[in-house]
């Protein structure tokens, strides 16, 4: 998946294409290469502010719209990686291939010409059934430039881009005769919780991604990459108290239809997949839904609550409010969920609950996923990668009288991990084997620059 060694001045232009940001970086053995760019450290754009595109999940169905923001997507990022790789030359690099992490769904088809990889089609990306390999191709042809181009799954890309910078801290502990704290793995499952939710998982270094969503066989293993549609939430158990997340949220795991290719759930009977309890948009709308049952049911302390949140009423009935996924949107729903941050590492009750609360709901999900496919290598090692997962209650403390240590003295994590193990207990897995599945849960130690590490060219051990 990944180049398995790398010649002297050979660069790869990789790809980070996700719901609202772009990236397009130089890669190296050594990792991803400082843009010059203001802003993203990792490069990255909003694309839809950067190429002047309105599309979003409620366009669906709409041709020309989806259409016309495809087409302005591809030219824009044909144009930035033209420069990486104009700028790769003039450094007398050679340019290897180019990389692609995507958001899926994601699948391999043949024709006369050869091999394709599609995209789509997908919520959060203006892609029907698009084959981005061939598209990129063709189009850098145009440009004169003939480069092979590899596309991933971003989650299959978040877990290979945690391997090779493993790898690539392992080396450098052995070539300065350290012992080592970064530990390697050929199998790994990386969760995404950001705009969606997601998985990628390797196995020996290759994605495991389950058969097509259009082929028969196994359900469970169809159109595994989008984990938030199999995950469903059947049962919760509410607080007697108002404006506060369920104490307790009851998942099952299911095969996917394969005409929907997610699984079959009840509306009516008030289950909801894992997406739509703890992806970002959906997440910070539960909150601002909360918090305003919060300031009915007890003003004066919501105040408080509302001032740690650097948050004022207006902008919660705003955002509660909003049906188009525009920026005014985004910016209402980053600003709700860094202010519950804020908020708890200030010490505010509220939103300690809150973000304990959703932490347990997060690990008795994830337990199901683990039960699906305890008999699989990749589950001993889930990593949580992406937003949600690494900014949602980072520096909130579990014991308050110590520093914060992420995966450690980590609150969310901690109530993660305790609802992980009770629910794998529960369903009969020994109790020090559910505490050590449990423990194998950890947040990414990576930002952005994740999906680029997937790209790296992966010399020989020293």
């Amino acid at each position: 998946m990944s180049t398995q060694s790398s010649e002297s001045g050979e660069v790869v232009v990789a790809i980070s294409l996700g719901g609202t940001k772009l990236a397009v970086v130089r890669v190296n053995e050594c990792g991803p290469i400082q843009p010059k760019r203001e802003g993203d450290p990792w490069g990255g754009v909003g694309w839809r502010s950067e190429f002047k595109i309105t599309y979003g999940p409620e366009d669906q169905g709409n041709e020309p719209v989806r259409a016309e923001a495809e087409r302005r997507l591809m030219k824009g990022i044909v144009q930035l990686v033209g420069s990486a790789v104009n700028e790769a030359r003039k450094d007398g690099k050679k340019v290897a291939k180019i990389g692609v992490a995507t958001k899926g769904p994601i699948k391999k088809g043949s024709d006369n010409d050869g091999e394709y990889v599609v995209v789509g089609p997908c919520t959060t990306l203006p892609f029907k059934e698009c084959k981005l390999d061939r598209e990129l191709k063709n189009r850098l042809k145009e440009c004169n430039k003939h480069i092979l181009i590899e596309v991933l799954h971003d989650g299959a890309a978040a877990a290979l881009g945690e391997m090779n910078y493993a790898a690539a801290e392992r080396r450098k502990e052995i070539v300065n005769g350290d012992a080592g704290a970064h530990s390697t793995t050929d199998h790994m499952a990386a969760v995404i919780i950001g705009t969606g939710v997601g998985v990628g998982a390797l196995k020996n270094r290759k994605d495991y991604h389950g058969i097509d969503p259009e082929q028969e066989g196994n359900a469970y293993e169809r159109n595994l990459g989008s984990l938030g549609r199999h995950l469903v939430c059947v049962a919760r158990s509410e607080l007697p108290v108002p404006g506060h997340w369920p104490e307790y949220c009851r998942y099952q795991y299911r095969g996917a239809d394969p005409r929907t290719k997610y699984a079959p759930i009840s509306k009516q009977s008030g289950e909801a997949y894992f997406t739509e309890r703890v992806a970002g948009p959906w997440l910070a709308k539960e909150i601002a839904r909360l918090l305003k049952e919060y300031s009915q049911d007890n003003p004066r302390d919501a105040l408080y609550t509302r001032a740690a949140m650097q948050v004022i009423a207006p902008d919660v009935d705003r955002l509660l409010s909003l049906e188009r996924e525009d920026e005014e949107k985004k910016a209402l729903q980053k600003k709700i969920l860094a202010g519950l941050t804020w908020a708890a590492q200030a010490g505010d009750a509220w939103a300690r609950y809150q973000i304990g609360a959703i932490g347990a709901e997060i690990g008795g999900a994830l337990a199901q996923f683990i039960l699906a496919f305890r008999d699989r290598e990749f589950v001993r090692r889930i990593i949580l990668v992406s937003t949600v997962s690494e900014k949602l209650g980072h520096d909130v403390a579990d014991k308050r009288n110590h520093e914060f240590e992420k995966n450690e003295n980590d609150l969310l994590m901690a109530r993660l991990r305790t609802a992980a193990e009770a629910v794998l207990s529960a369903n009969g897995m020994p109790q020090d084997k559910a505490s050590e599945q449990a423990g194998g849960i950890s947040r990414s130690n990576l930002g952005g620059e994740r999906e680029l590490w997937a790209f790296a060219p992966v010399p020989d051990d020293p």
